[in-house]
């Protein structure tokens, strides 16, 4: 058998860049048949209930690929992004899935050719998210403040602003919040905020992170292991106070009841009652305690 390797010819410069043309056209022809073979109802003609019958049919394995360049040649169509084809489906995607608006997706589009000429994915998705945070400015201004200085990513500004979006949230809650700059951190302070008044209130007054070294460390720059680690400490001091608090008052308890013995223990022949108490306490405390450990 004739080995095919040794006659293979490698491509001029010339020849590969018409080959990337071609398959670049090939693309964009495509995608814009799908849109056609969706929107004029081409899938009812040959005989299928729904489109999504006709794409495993016709097109098997391809099908999650077929929807999503469907999806993205739909958007082309509808706003002024282009032809149909002329954008990459991976460039499309974040502004097909995190934004739900198309006058949106239009404006996070135009964002991130501001930003690079030639924008990646993570570049579009920025902007997606960059938008979703700036719609929310009169709620939460200084979180859009921020992100727009570039104190924290559009990704990390739209967790935190998940947190504390809404009418029903505490303005003061929003307001710790949006200075922080791990996202992580923000649950953490949402929960203080309902279940540990006094470490809230600290918060609140310090503008500050308590350490489990004691030290203070301002929202910005802290992150949630270190407010987990402090509430770890502080909730292990607690236990130990109120450990210290039972066995005083317990003390108290046996002290007084010490005491109590001792004067029965003289009275005891004015009443049989009295007797038959004691010896049933004397019965009890001289058993041995079961060791269940």
């Amino acid at each position: 058998m004739k080995d095919k390797s040794l006659t293979t010819v490698v491509m001029t410069k010339g020849e590969a860049e018409e080959c990337v043309r071609a398959i670049r056209d090939v693309s964009h022809k495509m995608r814009e048949l799908l849109v056609d073979l969706y929107e004029r109802d081409g899938w009812k003609v040959l005989g299928y209930e729904s489109f999504s019958e006709c794409a495993e049919q016709e097109f098997g394995s391809s099908t999650a690929y077929i929807y999503r360049q469907l999806a993205v040649g739909s958007l082309e169509k509808r706003l002024p992004i282009g032809e149909v084809g002329d954008n990459k489906e991976s460039h499309m995607r974040p502004l097909l899935t995190i934004l739900k608006d198309d006058n949106m997706r239009e404006e996070a589009w135009h964002l991130a050719h501001a930003i690079s000429r030639e924008p990646t994915a993570k570049t579009f998705e920025g902007a997606a998210y960059s938008v979703l945070v700036s719609s929310a400015e009169d709620d939460v201004p200084i979180l859009v403040q921020r992100m727009e200085a570039g104190e924290l990513s559009p990704h990390a500004a739209y967790s935190i602003l998940q947190i504390v979006h809404g009418e029903s949230v505490d303005t003061e809650l929003k307001h710790v919040c949006s200075h922080v700059t791990d996202p992580m951190l923000a649950p953490m302070l949402r929960r203080l905020y309902y279940e540990d008044a006094d470490t809230w209130s600290e918060i609140l007054s310090t503008g500050c992170i308590p350490s489990a070294m004691g030290d203070q460390i301002p929202l910005a720059d802290a992150n949630a292991q270190t407010l987990k680690a402090y509430l770890y400490v502080a909730s292990n001091e607690h236990r130990a106070v109120a450990v210290e608090q039972n066995r005083g008052y317990w003390d108290s308890v046996n002290d007084a009841v010490a005491m109590i013995l001792v004067e029965a223990r003289k009275a005891r022949a004015c009443s049989e009652t009295l007797g038959c108490a004691l010896d049933e306490y004397d019965a009890i405390v001289s058993k041995e305690v079961v060791n269940i450990e």
